[in-house]
Parts: C-alpha cells; structure tokens; sequence
C-alpha cells in the first residue's frame, strides 16, 4: 500500500472553496481502497503562531511514498508559509546532496488558479502556459531525485458574496473533477 502525504499550503483553508473541497473529496475516494493510505498535514493549522517543526516534517515526510503539495497558485508560485515550508524542510543533507534520504519517492505539485486556462498563453494575460511556470517545480523535484507529477486546474476563482451560485457549482464540480484524477494518479502509484 503506497503512503502519501498530503501537505495542505493554503494559508486559509477554511475560506478556500475549491482546495478545501478537493482535499475532502480526495479523503472521500481514499476510504474503502487499498492503494493507498493517506496523512494530512495542514500547515496553517500546524504553525500558526510557531516556527516550522523541520524534524517533524522530516519524519512525516520520510513515511510517505509520495508526496501532495495542495496549494493555490499564488503569484505563479507557492504561497509563502508552503514556500518558507518547502525552503526549510527540504534542506540538504535531507532533501539533496551526496547524503539525501528522500529521494525515490513522487512529489506531486496539486494546484488551482483563479485565472482560466485560456489566459495562460503567450498572447493571452498570463504571457505564459501553465507548463512553462511550473519549471522550477519539475527542477526542484530532478535535484531531490523525486518522480514529479502535477495535476492543477485552472479558473477555480469563488468568492463569496461577490460571484453566483452557478459560479459555485462550477467550482465545485470542477474541484470533485480534480481530486478524481488526483486520485487516479495515486491508484496508480508502485
């Protein structure tokens, strides 16, 4: 049975419609298989007004089998507390160099945007695909020697009180959408 990790980045989960709800949905499709066991760690929660537990994360990291980063993407990037996370916890000795531990298992970068897909294109808003920002992902993954994986969706924008309930239900749906395959990428782990 593969272990995986499940790293909760959103800085607010609990006013996150889409991230919120693809995390409940991948906990959902995970009970009742047998390929994987899943472990989430939501570090808002966790470090709220501490310091990150590097050793703890270490530890926690060392157990699984793969890794899922969930995040929004913010300002084509992790957001911070993830990033701060990631700079910390994936430190050398650890992470990279000629004495890593971590390496050989899937790191997998779970991530929406508010944009629609069709903005990130060269003569579009975004100037750029989604492929071609995510570069520093697929690196930072090579040099830890993770396999690396992403599944993202894009236009997962909701905000209360300001957008419509079909807008709602759009996210939701697309959300359920992106746990599916999200799931299915990790039934599909040895």
């Amino acid at each position: 049975m593969t272990q995986v990790l499940v790293i909760n980045g959103h800085p607010q989960p609990e006013q996150s419609t889409a991230n919120r709800r693809i995390i409940t949905r991948l906990n959902e499709l995970a009970v009742g298989q047998s390929a994987y066991a899943l472990k989430l760690r939501t570090l808002s929660e966790l470090y709220a007004d501490k310091p990150i537990d590097v050793k703890a994360e270490q530890e926690a990291l060392l157990w699984a089998d793969a890794v899922v980063l969930q995040f929004p993407f913010y300002w084509y990037a992790l957001p911070g507390q993830l990033k701060v996370w990631f700079d910390q916890v994936f430190a050398h000795g650890f992470a990279y160099g000629s004495q890593a531990v971590l390496g050989g298992r899937h790191l997998i970068y779970s991530f929406t945007t508010g944009a629609p897909e069709s903005e990130y294109a060269a003569d579009r808003g975004m100037h750029h695909s989604v492929q071609e920002f995510i570069y520093s992902f697929e690196q930072s993954a090579a040099l830890c020697r993770l396999t690396f994986h992403e599944v993202h969706t894009c236009g997962m924008m909701y905000v209360p009180g300001v957008s419509s309930a079909d807008d709602l239900a759009r996210v939701q749906e697309q959300a359920d959408s992106h746990a599916a395959r999200l799931h299915a990428l990790l039934m599909s782990l040895k």
